[in-house]
């Protein structure tokens, strides 16, 4: 199968896509999310482009790529141009996140010593029926950790206690004291827009703000377009794909602004209408 190099203006982005594919696919593909509340039917009209060098106006949906092509966006056939709401009006929660981060300090002669040195320091029943894949990786981490390592703790169900006591599972360790480090996210997937709201989990403050239009809407602007794209398996990986590729460069951006690394994130929680959270 023959493939073309699409160019879109202002922006100077290319992508090589297959001959017989839509310019609406293409822009997808450059990261580029243009208006189609049809869905890419033909119908709704706002998903125009201008071919150069002619200038000639077509529809990203139903103009297919055939040869190597130069083409403008122009503003209104963009969505994400609107206002996004990125704060809202809050009231106290109680602070209660599932992951708590304790250091350890000294070296251990193994995962075992370690499990013990770090139940006696967070006084916390301590799960340790490891697969052989994580006894590895977590021995592995405990030896590069020899003056000292932060336990990564994921609160679990545990039938041993009534809930007076709190029972956790070791997820990882961590060289030195990395426990001022620790966020969470919070996502409100709209069907029009998105908005990630990074967390500290030590003081439950917000650190960052990141918001972007939904990148499925290019496959239909409201719910119903989207359930009829998510009818077939294709169609719904297909939208699977798109709001996890917008949540992982929203996570980034938030993380970015609040000059932390993204491995400081251990704990995600997104809300969406019924629709949403079924193509999350």
């Amino acid at each position: 199968m023959k493939h073309f190099n699409v160019r879109f203006q202002p922006e100077g982005r290319s992508v090589t896509i297959h001959q017989g594919a839509t310019l609406l696919e293409a822009a997808g593909q450059a990261g580029i999310t243009l208006t189609s509340p049809c869905g890419g039917a033909g119908r709704c009209g706002k998903c125009k482009l201008k071919l150069l060098p002619s200038g000639k106006e077509v529809l990203a949906c139903q103009c297919t790529v055939e040869h190597e092509m130069e083409v403008v966006v122009p503003d209104q056939s963009r969505l994400g141009r609107q206002q996004i709401l990125q704060h809202g009006v809050g009231r106290a929660m109680p602070l209660e996140p599932l992951v708590r981060k304790v250091f350890v300090p000294g070296g251990w002669a193994g995962l075992e010593a370690f499990c013990n040195a770090l139940s006696k320091t967070a006084g916390v029943c301590l799960h340790t029926d490891f697969t052989d894949a994580q006894r590895n990786a977590l021995e592995a981490a405990g030896r590069a950790a020899a003056g000292g390592a932060t336990a990564v703790l994921f609160e679990t169900p545990c039938a041993e206690h009534d809930k007076t006591k709190s029972c956790f599972r070791l997820a990882g360790i961590e060289p030195d004291d990395t426990t001022a480090l620790l966020y969470g996210v919070a996502v409100d997937i709209g069907t029009t827009t998105v908005v990630a709201t990074l967390i500290d989990l030590k003081t439950g403050k917000t650190a960052g703000v990141a918001a972007c239009g939904n990148p499925q809407a290019r496959y239909g602007a409201d719910v119903i377009s989207r359930i009829h794209v998510a009818s077939t398996d294709a169609g719904a990986i297909t939208l699977q794909q798109a709001i996890l590729g917008g949540l992982d460069k929203l996570i980034g951006q938030a993380a970015a602004s609040a000059n932390i690394p993204r491995t400081a994130i251990y704990e995600v929680v997104a809300a969406g209408n019924t629709t949403m959270n079924h193509l999350l």
